[in-house]
């Protein structure tokens, strides 16, 4: 008897077991947050000084410009950028304590997918896969 009672049981936990629901709807009124970076909006950036490289992922959403994601970079890993608005768009002087050498004819410049940008890094909006590489040197 005592045999089949425990058999009994079992199978009922077994069986309820199988029965529960979980319950993943939201209150209403309240919409589920979703995110605006998903795996396939990731751009990368480098900064390269011209002595070391270093690479960044960064989630990217729609309109951010090339200066935008250093700038969040910058942010998120604690560096600077220093940079000023001109006639002809956003100069960057400086990232993290490296300014621009006029006398020496070194520059920040950046590449977009291993070529060399025709734009301002505030006028190229970012897309999906794209690698963004700023440069510390003289371009030639």
């Amino acid at each position: 008897m005592k045999k089949y009672v425990l058999v009994l049981l079992s199978g009922l936990l077994v069986v309820t077991a199988g029965c529960t629901k979980t319950d993943t709807t939201t209150q209403e009124g309240q919409e589920e947050q979703t995110s605006d970076t998903t795996p396939a909006s990731v751009a990368t950036v480098v900064i390269n000084d011209g002595q070391n490289a270093q690479s960044y992922e960064q989630g990217i959403t729609t309109g951010i410009t090339a200066y935008d994601l250093l700038a969040s970079v910058a942010e998120k890993y604690g560096f600077t950028v220093d940079a000023e608005e001109s006639e002809y768009g956003v100069m960057i002087n400086g990232i993290n304590g490296i300014q621009a050498d006029t006398t020496a004819g070194k520059y920040w410049l950046w590449n977009l997918n291993g070529e060399m940008a025709s734009v301002g890094a505030d006028a190229y909006e970012v897309q999906p896969g794209d690698s963004i590489e700023f440069v510390y040197g003289s371009g030639l």
